[in-house]
Order: C-alpha cells, then sequence, then structure tokens
C-alpha cells in the first residue's frame, strides 16, 4: 500500500541514507498474557489507550509534504529521545535531483515534531523514525507475537487513510500468512506503517498493504520488529 501522496515530484534521487543514533531502543516486549479478562477492552477505550502513541508522518522535499503515511511508538533511548515505527516505503522515496528530504511527526492534539530518519531494514519493509527529546506522554505500544494470535481474533486498524487523520476501525484477523497477518480491517493509502492492534491495545502488526476495494489487507508481524532492532543493533 502506496503512502498518500501530496504532490508530484520528477526525476530522482533516492531519500538519503537513515543515521542510526547508536543507542539502545527501549520497547515493550513482546507479551502474550492479556491485561483483561473476557473478550478485551471495548474500542473506544482501546482508542483512548494508544492515541497518544500514533502520529502521522509527512516527508517533506524542500520544506512541502509530498507524502504521508502513519507510525506508532516503538520505544525511548536513554537520552530521552523517541522513536517510531513505520514501514520503510513510508520514508524512502526517490525526489527531485538536490531536493532536501526532511520528516516531521504529527501527534493529536497539534503536537508536531522533526524527525530523522534512524533505521531502514533491509530485510522488512520497516523503518524507524527519531525524535530529538520531544517531551510529552508517548508510551511505548507492547509488542504481541505472532503465537498469540488467532484467526478470528478481533483486531483495530489505526492509520491517517487519504489525510484522514487517527482514523480508527474494526476488523477480525481473517488469516495468519507467512510472512504476514491478513485483516478485514478497513484501510487506505495513507493507513501505511500505522499499528494494527489487538483488543487490549498491544501491537501485532505495522499495516503494510492491502486492497481498499476488496477489504483485504496485510500487517508485517510484530516479532519482525525484534528482528529489525537486532539488525539495527548490528549496523
Amino acid at each position: 500500500m502506496e503512502p498518500a501522496r501530496r504532490r508530484g515530484v520528477g526525476p530522482a534521487r533516492v531519500t538519503p541514507k537513515a543515521a542510526p543514533s547508536g543507542r539502545e531502543v527501549r520497547i515493550r516486549a513482546l507479551d502474550s498474557v492479556p491485561r483483561s479478562a473476557g473478550s478485551g477492552l471495548e474500542p473506544e477505550l482501546v482508542y483512548r489507550f494508544v492515541s497518544a502513541s500514533f502520529a502521522t508522518v509527512e516527508v517533506l522535499v524542500d520544506g512541502q509534504p509530498e507524502y504521508a503515511g502513519s507510525a506508532s511508538v516503538l520505544g525511548d533511548d536513554e537520552a530521552g529521545d523517541l522513536y517510531l515505527l513505520t514501514n520503510r516505503h513510508v520514508v524512502k522515496h526517490k525526489v527531485r535531483r538536490g531536493a532536501v528530504v526532511t520528516y516531521r511527526a504529527r501527534f493529536l492534539k497539534d503536537e508536531n515534531h522533526d524527525a530523522a530518519l534512524d533505521f531502514m531494514s533491509a530485510k522488512e519493509d520497516l523503518a524507524v523514525l527519531r525524535l530529538t527529546r520531544p517531551g510529552g506522554d508517548h508510551p511505548a505500544l507492547t509488542l504481541r507475537p505472532r503465537s498469540a494470535l488467532a484467526v478470528g481474533q478481533r483486531v483495530f486498524a489505526l492509520g491517517s487513510p487519504l489525510g484522514l487523520k487517527a482514523t480508527f476501525t474494526a476488523g477480525i484477523i481473517s488469516a495468519l500468512r507467512d510472512d504476514s497477518l491478513q485483516t478485514d480491517a478497513t484501510v487506505d493509502h495513507g493507513s501505511s506503517g500505522g499499528p494494527l492492534l489487538d483488543a487490549e491495545g498491544r501491537l501485532c502488526g505495522v499495516i503494510t498493504r492491502g486492497n481498499a476495494k476488496k477489504n483485504y489487507n496485510f500487517a508485517i508481524y510484530a516479532d519482525a520488529v525484534a528482528d529489525m532492532l537486532a539488525e539495527r543493533r548490528g549496523r
């Protein structure tokens, strides 16, 4: 699924290389134990629980928004920097030769921050953006492993499809494919990089592609996020 495109671009150089901070990202480890009894939280409580952990990502070329996608809070580091999880294809583009590419994260309540490209995975469609000591209350989402998922479980997608900031939709896990989780939760261009959440507000996948008309959509398993961080440590 493509990020939402704001303006046309000409030919072409690739987005600048990522520059990892060199500091360990502190995450909420993979968790398979429910936090509440029964079938989980009501949808409005899930949204309230995770909304401060969501951001819309803008890719700016020469200071002007060209593309937009979605992201969630992955963790922080000892220096107080905050790390956002998104798709590689949200942040990596070909742009006009000589153009300057920058990133901006927009949280709810009109809280905006400049972001730096910290890491892009060579193995998965995943990337990390870094915000320098942004302050505020933006907790990391707990990761839920594939082993704790089952077809038919209720899930929620949070993203900014077609520029519609922080759109929250519901569905189920339709299938557990080899490389991705399939869901019927509605997403569209601009949802890429956003979290797919279970009924406890844990991140079970990162939305990456789909078919908005036929409503079969896919997310990368949260397990791949831990693998990506190991890849980042090896750089």
